[in-house]
């Protein structure tokens, strides 16, 4: 048995192990409240939805609508979506290791702040064009597109841009998903605190991934690590779907 608590079919999952796992959740009655794209893993490098590269987005939509018409097959109503990433080839490899070996960071985060900010009007119109389509989508299905928060500072959305996009589509169906681990790497980086996302986002967002950390050591058991407070849990709305969400040794 599976157990009585509703589970999330992640994007890690391979199509023979997403198609046993549905079939025991159906058997043991077993709610599947949420999705993650794409959904079943495809084969190489999972195409990114906010991209310049016509090719990858149309890829990335196809893959997108093949997890919403999933959702929608095993009653899940939220989708979550990661939109993907400005080009910027290295930085953030450089950035880690520079804070592994101890060096000072604070320059280099300041002047990818600077950057990112500059080209956040492009990213925000990345975000825009790539959800258009999904959105029509998901609101004729039920769903609702959950955006979730990143690590790395080149993704898309950040939370200014989240916040845009909230505004301007206003009515359609979006809404924040937490990710603790990736927040806590923010936060041990220098790119803003938790606290700050959780404030602005906390109580509408549909979901959280409750996933620990140790600096930027992710995939902890919540509880075994750096991130997992009281205060976090209280910061997120009665209505948001808390999810454990483990993957061993996994880094930011």
């Amino acid at each position: 048995m599976l157990g009585d608590p509703p589970i999330v079919l992640d994007a890690t999952l391979t199509p023979d192990f997403l198609a046993e796992l549905t079939r025991c959740a159906s058997a043991d009655g077993v709610e599947i409240a949420a999705v993650e794209a794409p959904c079943p893993r495809g084969r190489g490098r999972t195409p990114r939805l906010a991209t310049a590269d016509r090719d990858e987005r149309r890829a990335a939509v196809m893959a997108a609508t093949a997890t919403l018409e999933l959702a929608a097959e095993v009653g899940a109503d939220k989708v979550i979506l990661k939109l993907g990433a400005l080009d910027a080839p290295g930085e953030w490899a450089e950035l880690v290791r520079a804070h592994a070996r101890g060096q000072s960071i604070a320059d280099a985060v300041e002047h990818a702040q600077r950057r990112r900010a500059t080209r956040s009007p492009q990213a925000f119109d990345w975000a825009r064009f790539a959800l258009d389509p999904l959105i029509k989508l998901a609101a004729g299905r039920g769903l609702i597109l959950a955006l979730v928060n990143r690590a790395r500072w080149p993704e898309i959305p950040d939370s200014a841009e989240l916040e845009l996009l909230l505004s301007e589509l206003r009515g359609a169906p979006l809404a924040p998903w937490f990710d603790a681990a990736a927040a806590h790497a923010r936060e041990v980086l220098g790119f803003g605190a938790a606290t700050e996302w959780l404030a602005t986002f906390g109580k509408s967002a549909s979901g959280a991934w409750l996933t620990d950390a140790c600096g930027l050591l992710g995939g902890l058991p919540w509880g075994q690590g750096e991130t997992a407070t009281s205060s976090t849990v209280t910061a997120l709305g009665s209505g948001v779907l808390p999810v454990v969400h483990c993957a061993s040794g996994a880094c930011i």
